[in-house]
């Protein structure tokens, strides 16, 4: 039986597994038993963090960012992610697009013309211009959601990522969060509680963010299906969705890299590649040149300010900077562990260098380019064609929007079904890389896990979204999302451990141990 058991799921920390079985029961329990209390109370810890400890987390995304740059641009920058002679597994368009759909790309169709939006007409930025609503905010307002999308989201990333890929293809360790930490525990960071709470952490908010992104994803899969097809989603319907993303999302996981994640995100940066390219031409074309070229000046002189604002300039901290910048920080953190492990996972081979511009850079081009077309042609549509996109998303939310500002274009319908196959691909591949990276961790560390824990944690997660949707809906959604940024509090800690340990690293390789 245990010979069976072995080669169906591999080699199985069965302590961390255990550990998140039951702390998914018991999170499952609560959010059953009463979805608006747990909301409030995971609320209330969250608001606790970012009243209390704003300061803290700009400081930690700020000084992450610049020892990420300080690695690429030192000599530190030639080293290998694997030992001398190693070749890259994926090519660089192969590469880039499974980064963006590693985690973030439910957010670019779901987000692309809101985002901005909601900055022109709450952001405190806006707001001490005095301009709210009007067209002399609109580059301000993109330019804060790029700094959200943008490099510091992505040097995140690229330092746990580099964190664990150095001892893990280079001492052959596991690759697991707490393997990042060989820097400060040396052998013992397969063993260390400290490790193992890493470990469990960073599968815990894999779990939790990606079941929440899911349960986004439907909801504007949802929106789109009524608003192009005129077809309404009922709650039979989203389960009908929520499983079939769950089959297949299983089913390319199961393909593996090359055949599965790999080939449905260059497919999908093609579709979002010309998603792009038909808004700036159907749209005020020359403005969003204009507005690529300001926003891009802006962003680059007033890179300082918006990473370490901390809206004290009011003596009493605003809702905004609370809900925006703050929960973002928070929210990238909590993916630090699945994002970066994943993308340790696909750049064996690539220098120091090249992982940090690809990662941070290649990323915050594609994101400035993305924001900024999509939001300023968003904004024009709303304050010079009386497009009602603002008035939408208050009764709404922010699902409607981009697919109002594609119909509102010459074969807008026709844009508008790619939108919906592009945030169904990215909703598959979200949910894939989540599996892989889980199983990674829960395979102590394997980089190839076996089939059958693909899948198993594949349907964790999906199993999770739907019955989280089935007791509670949107506000039990909100709960997980809150669970996860609540979790990335303790990981900042582990995230200093990781900047410090991945420092320790470079000094090791200096002195030939490593």
């Amino acid at each position: 039986m245990k010979a069976r058991l072995l080669a169906l799921m591999g080699e199985t920390d069965y302590s961390i597994f255990v550990t998140v079985m039951a702390l998914m029961l018991c999170i499952l329990t609560a959010i059953s038993m009463n979805p608006a209390a747990v909301s409030s109370a995971l609320s209330f810890f969250q608001n606790v963090i970012t009243v209390n400890f704003t300061w803290f987390i700009m400081l930690l995304v700020g000084v992450n960012f610049f020892f990420a740059m300080w690695i690429a641009l030192s000599r530190y920058g030639k080293i290998i992610l694997g030992n001398e002679g190693d070749k890259p597994e994926f090519s660089y368009l192969s590469w880039i697009s499974m980064l963006f759909s590693a985690g973030v790309g439910i957010g670019f169709v779901c987000f692309g013309v809101a985002e901005p939006m909601w900055h022109l007409y709450t952001s405190t930025h806006t707001a001490n211009m005095g301009a709210t609503g009007a067209a002399a905010g609109v580059p301000m307002a993109i330019q804060i959601t790029v700094s959200n999308w943008g490099a510091s989201c992505w040097a995140l990333f690229a330092v746990g990522g580099m964190a664990i890929a150095l001892p893990s293809y280079r001492k052959n360790l596991p690759m697991c969060v707490g393997t990042g930490l060989f820097g400060i525990l040396g052998k013992k960071c397969t063993t260390s509680p400290i490790a193992k709470a890493a470990d469990t952490l960073g599968i815990i908010g894999a779990i939790c963010g990606n079941s929440a992104a899911l349960g986004m994803g439907v909801m504007s899969i949802s929106t789109a299906m009524l608003r192009i097809f005129g077809v309404e989603i009922g709650t039979f319907g989203q389960f009908s969705i929520m499983a079939t993303i769950i089959v297949a999302f299983i089913i390319s996981s199961v393909s593996g890299l090359q055949r599965g994640v790999r080939i449905l995100s260059i497919g999908n940066l093609v579709i979002a590649a010309g998603l792009l390219i038909f808004v700036l031409v159907a749209g005020p074309t020359t403005y969003l040149l204009n507005m690529v070229t300001e926003v891009t000046g802006m962003y680059v002189s007033q890179f300082m300010n918006m990473n370490f604002f901390t809206d004290a300039g009011h003596l009493q901290q605003g809702g905004w900077i609370r809900w925006w910048p703050v929960f973002y920080w928070l929210w990238w953190i909590s993916y630090i562990p699945f994002v970066g492990g994943f993308i340790a996972r696909i750049s064996k081979g690539r220098s120091l260098r090249e992982f940090v511009v690809g990662v941070t850079l290649a990323t915050t081009v594609v994101s400035l380019l993305w924001f900024t077309i999509m939001g300023g042609a968003g904004a024009w549509a709303e304050l010079s064609h009386n497009l009602p996109i603002w008035t939408t998303m208050q009764a709404q939310g922010s699902e409607p929007a981009i697919y109002m500002l594609l119909e509102s274009y010459p074969m807008g319908n026709i844009a508008a079904v790619f939108a919906l196959i592009s945030l169904l691909v990215f909703t598959i591949t979200t949910s894939d890389s989540a599996s892989f990276f889980i199983s990674m961790q829960v395979s102590k560390g394997n980089r190839n896990p076996t089939a059958a824990s693909r899948i198993l944690w594949g349907l964790v997660l999906g199993m999770l979204g739907v019955a989280v949707m089935a007791v509670g809906g949107e506000e039990a959604m909100n709960a997980l999302k809150s669970l996860a940024v609540a979790g990335s509090a303790p990981f900042c800690i582990i995230q200093v451990m990781l900047i410090i340990s991945l420092y320790r690293m470079l000094k090791m390789i200096d002195r030939g141990e490593m």
